[in-house]
């Protein structure tokens, strides 16, 4: 309940008459739903606020729908006073928060009894209005409204000896006798965010409030299929509750009442993206967007995200943007705060304006926290759905004669009601001053903002709070590889694969903490441990060649229920490998059916010796060893260069001998004839002559 604005003068009267079954309070009101708010006591009355016009021409009249709950007293009257027009929004906000301002006219009263009532306890209370002094003839309760502008108006309920029960404060939108040139357009967009619903066993667990926001934004799109929002939810919330079988049918309804509205993609799970670029993960970005894309088309099938438009809600800082910007992204939208303070501007531009990149600018717009805090207000739904367009309405006035635009938004991580939603939809879409618009063509509708020298306006972000990943980082990029390798091994387990690539995008989200993120670390390290633990290799003991070329035989094992995709590796410095380029190694990518089988390849011994031959199970790549055996190999075999020398010294011995046994020969056939063999062929006489 709002404390009472102004002070009460002279009573006049205010014209009040009861409408059954109504759904907008004059021609051009905008239903606003209906007020919840229980009486404080059985018998003590209260005043709700349902519905009102959302603007008026100079002449009114204006109308606000009221609903009366409870049984006031008898003598009970209503007392209307309308204040001067506001200034601007901090003075909006202030008077509708009860701070005194001028009143325009004295309090009109008027007895409840007189008023008429539908079985809901409400009616249409309308004040006459004109934008000259009424002359002498005019009635007392016509209120003059001589300009343009917002008045904030007050109903409070009265008892008979003048004590306040209860309050009613709004405002009075009152237009030029032509309506506005331009319509100021006005993006909203709506997201949905949540803390991981994916812990590290990855079976999805919803929470309620994550169910009922998904809900309301669904619930209240579906009850305004004519106007333009636009969604930017978090795709690892909606692809968890797509699996959740208790939240599946409110995905399903998102995505029918997103059906022709403007979805936009964001990555799998909110990034620190300044502390992922700075630690050298800046490809990740990319990685989770195609992820976070994958995910949008499964949860939401009729709808296409688009990644022109980004919406961040954390830090940023050029380097990000300008990864962002590689990747298709042309314009933005952050909080206000997320800019650097620019002396030479009073307030935060509402218009598209640049944002500097590493590497040059981007359209940005932003999301202003006075007009964000419009979505928290703790007022019933169209109470504060209608605060937060009046707000609107004044900006619109302020720039009457040129196109403008604003982005809104509910603050991350609040849950506006479907009731607010509809009410604010309603709203924006029933008066001549602002136009709902995708936040595409906010973009495309919506003038850059300019200095007062007509220079386009181009900001800084303000400096990031960077945490840094520390070995996190490392840890990552290094369990990134050796994940890339093994899921390799098994590309058929589908299932297993997604499940550690979902674990790989989980565990770099900006929310966890260090626990955390060790969490989903080990559960990648069990699923990697399985696959390792599939192959295997027998000990083969000792294995003997008895010819130079010859297969060795071992058994290599398979023990899961689909083929696997390895590298066997055969090293030994004594056998060549036929078919191989390097020598003593041989390397062959296999695919292993399930169970067991011998492979025999085919070697070739280069000694004839004893000697170790390595086995190696490695991953396709032959990065991650998967598996490893010794066979001892026994070689009886000679080998071609063996056969050689053999040969060689043979024949050697063959030579020599064949020399040997000639010579031999020849000293015997000369011993026989009497000649010595030096005598050089004479005979020489043994006895004296």
């Amino acid at each position: 309940m709002t404390r009472r604005l102004g002070v009460a003068v002279a009573g006049l009267l205010v014209a009040c008459s009861a409408v059954p079954g109504a759904a907008r309070a004059g021609a051009a009101s905008a239903h606003l739903g209906s007020v919840q708010a229980p009486p404080k006591a059985a018998n003590q009355a209260t005043l709700g606020f349902v519905a009102q016009d959302p603007a008026v021409g100079p002449e009114g009249p204006f109308t606000m729908r009221l609903a009366l709950r409870g049984v006031p007293p008898g003598d009970a009257i209503l007392a209307v006073t309308v204040y001067a027009a506001v200034k601007d929004r901090p003075q909006l906000r202030a008077a509708l928060g009860g701070t005194p301002i001028t009143p325009v006219h004295r309090p009109i009263l008027t007895p409840i009894a007189s008023i008429l009532r539908d079985d809901q306890g409400r009616f249409d209370l309308r004040v006459a209005i004109t934008a000259h002094q009424p002359g002498p003839a005019a009635a007392p309760t016509t209120v003059v409204l001589g300009q343009t502008g917002v008045y904030p108006i007050e109903v409070v309920l009265r008892d008979g000896a003048g004590h306040p029960l209860d309050q009613v404060a709004s405002a009075i939108v009152r237009l030029a006798p032509d309506p506005p040139t331009h319509r100021m357009a006005v993006a909203v967009v709506l997201g949905a965010t949540a803390p991981p619903v994916h812990g590290p066993d990855l079976v999805p667990s919803v929470g309620d409030t994550a169910r009922t926001q998904i809900g309301n934004v669904a619930d209240a799109l579906a009850a305004s299929p004519a106007t333009p929002v636009t969604f930017s939810g978090s795709p690892e919330l909606l692809d968890g509750m797509s699996q959740d079988p208790a939240s599946s049918a409110v995905v399903g309804r998102l995505d029918k009442a997103l059906a022709g509205r403007e979805v936009l993609a964001s990555t799998y799970v909110p990034l620190d993206g300044p502390a992922v670029v700075q630690a050298g993960l800046g490809s990740e970005i990319g990685h989770q967007l195609v992820a976070g894309e994958e995910a949008l088309r499964g949860a939401l099938p009729s709808n296409e995200p688009d990644r022109r438009s980004w919406v961040e809600t954390g830090s940023l800082d050029p380097a990000t943007l300008s990864e962002l910007v590689t990747l298709g992204v042309n314009q933005l939208v952050l909080p206000s705060t997320a800019l650097s303070p620019d002396p030479s501007a009073a307030t935060n531009p509402l218009g598209p304006i640049r944002v500097r990149t590493s590497t040059g600018t981007i359209r940005a717009a932003t999301f202003d926290a006075d007009l964000e805090r419009g979505f928290t207000l703790e007022l019933a739904p169209a109470t504060a759905a209608t605060r937060l367009y009046l707000e609107l309405a004044l900006i619109a006035l302020s720039g009457a004669d040129s196109q403008q635009g604003v982005v809104i938004g509910p603050p991350t991580g609040t849950t506006p009601s479907a009731a607010f939603l509809v009410d604010l939809f309603n709203l924006i879409g029933g008066g001549p001053l602002l136009q709902a618009v995708s936040l595409d063509d906010y973009f495309r509708l919506t003038p850059a903002d300019t200095d007062s020298s007509g220079q386009l306006t181009i900001r800084s972000l303000r400096p990031a709070r960077i945490t840094p990943l520390g070995s996190f980082a490392t840890t990552f990029a290094l369990l990134g590889l050796e994940t890339a390798s093994l899921t390799a091994v098994v590309p058929d387990d589908v299932s297993l694969t997604r499940d550690v690539d979902l674990l790989l995008l989980l565990m770099v989200g900006r929310e966890l903490t260090d626990p955390a993120r060790n969490a989903y670390i080990s559960a990648i390290q069990e699923r990697l441990t399985a696959i390792r633990a599939m192959v295997s290799i027998a000990d083969q003991g000792t294995v003997t060649l008895t010819s130079s070329t010859d297969r060795i035989p071992y058994v290599i094992t398979n023990s899961g229920s689909y083929p696997v995709h390895v590298m066997v590796r055969l090293e030994s410095s004594k056998i060549d490998f036929p078919g191989s380029t390097t020598q003593g190694t041989y390397d062959e990518v296999v695919w292993l059916p399930p169970g067991t089988r011998v492979n025999r390849p085919q070697v070739t011994a280069r000694a004839r010796a004893t000697f170790p031959l390595t086995i190696e199970v490695r991953t396709p790549d032959g990065r991650q060893l998967l598996t490893t055996t010794q066979i001892t190999v026994r070689s009886t075999a000679l080998s071609g260069i063996g056969i050689a020398l053999t040969i060689g010294a043979a024949a050697v011995l063959a030579f020599w001998w064949f020399r040997h046994a000639r010579r031999g020969r020849r000293v015997r056939r000369d011993r026989s004839r009497g000649e010595h063999p030096s005598s050089g062929g004479r005979r020489t006489s043994l006895t004296s002559p």
